[in-house]
């Protein structure tokens, strides 16, 4: 008996292969998802924890505040009950009047000392708070670093110290800020240009609702922008940035806005972690040609080649890797306040198979900042 096989239709073999290549293509999309859940799943988790920690500083406060008040109220039954003792005493004799004024009057120098206490760190409250209105923004928070955004453990606590110092004198919304041509965000208004990168200028930013607690924002912020039409660098430092939220030698990365301005433009905004002490230009420059002591030299440079081995772990190569672009960033520690160096300005970075290639060295860089350390 003839067996006849059946030849496989071409358009049945098309068919089977088109629907290979949708299924591939929806099994990567399904993958980006599931990252993306994870990456969001972890910006929750950091927020729950700074929630949190806001809360108990809350606590405290009121604590504080309270005992405040108790104290103020002894205060001023004691010196109602002394001057009326001293009164009843009146017409005992000269000498016990003269005693009770005596009194009076030293707590009454001391009720006034507090009043003059409090006017003196309200008027310095204020001063501070019109220096930051300045286009010199950086000169007043050096004068007050315990109130900046000292990195995302400590940044809830700080941020609400920051937000109520400024509000002793006026609201936020009476901030007289220049704008700029691409206009505020959707919860935060845009402040004067703080310095340049590689896709442009960057702004200082500040939320319109310092108090509101179901954001990840900080209180203050770097934001870069550009028209949409030319935000490729920007989206692609946006890209590179999500690779390295787990890094504490780069700078952070809040997240991408898009709106339409005032003047009907549609803008890209990068929303991006401040470094109040500037660049690292900025801090050699400030030292008038004496350069930095060796510890910080050496404290500096181990940070940067921390923040390297994270970029080159990750396959990129950062291009534009240059004093300018490294920001320094104060964090309150048990010790005191420590200058944090971080890789910043990714617009230029690469992506590149041969990276490790290309940057090996006879040690890594981890193994390197250990040297540094032991130095």
């Amino acid at each position: 008996m003839a067996t006849f096989r059946a030849e496989p239709d071409l358009a049945t073999v098309a068919l089977a292969t088109q629907l290979a290549f949708l299924t591939i293509e929806r099994i990567a999309e399904l993958g980006r998802r599931q990252r993306d859940a994870v990456e969001r799943i972890g910006r929750l988790h950091s927020e729950v924890d700074g929630q949190r920690s806001r809360a108990e500083f809350e606590a405290i406060r009121a604590a504080m505040e309270s005992a405040q008040a108790e104290a103020d109220k002894e205060r001023a039954r004691t010196a109602d009950q002394l001057r009326s003792d001293a009164e009843g005493r009146a017409n005992v004799s000269e000498e016990s009047l003269k005693l009770a004024n005596e009194v009076l009057t030293k707590l009454e120098a001391e009720l006034e000392g507090l009043k003059q206490a409090k006017e003196k760190s309200e008027s310095e409250a204020s001063a501070a708070f019109e220096a930051g209105k300045s286009t010199t923004f950086d000169d007043y928070i050096e004068e007050v670093p315990k109130f900046e955004n000292q990195g995302f453990r400590h940044e809830q606590k700080q941020q609400t110290v920051f937000v109520k110092m400024v509000l002793m004198k006026r609201k936020h919304e009476e901030l007289e800020i220049k704008k700029s041509v691409y206009g505020d965000g959707n919860k935060w208004f845009r402040g004067s240009i703080i310095g340049k990168s590689s896709s442009g200028p960057v702004y200082l930013a500040t939320l319109k609702k310092p108090k509101w607690r179901l954001t990840h924002l900080p209180v203050l912020m770097a934001v870069k922008s550009a028209e949409v039409s030319d935000s490729a660098l920007l989206q692609r430092e946006a890209l590179v940035l999500r690779n390295f939220h787990a890094c504490p030698y780069i700078y952070r990365c809040f997240g991408e806005e898009v709106f339409t301005s005032d003047r009907n433009r549609m803008v890209y905004n990068l929303l991006l972690e401040y470094g109040s002490s500037g660049t690292l230009a900025d801090v050699v420059k400030k030292t008038g040609g004496n350069g930095l002591p060796e510890s910080d030299v050496r404290r500096y440079t181990r940070y940067i080649l921390e923040g390297l081995d994270c970029v080159h772990s990750a396959g990129y190569v950062h291009r534009a890797l240059k004093p300018e672009n490294i920001i320094i960033v104060p964090i309150i520690t048990s010790t005191g306040t420590e200058y944090i160096a971080k890789i910043g300005d990714f617009g230029l970075a690469k992506k590149s198979e041969q990276a490790r290639k290309i940057f090996r060295m006879p040690i890594s860089y981890k193994q390197e900042s250990r040297a540094l350390r032991s130095i």
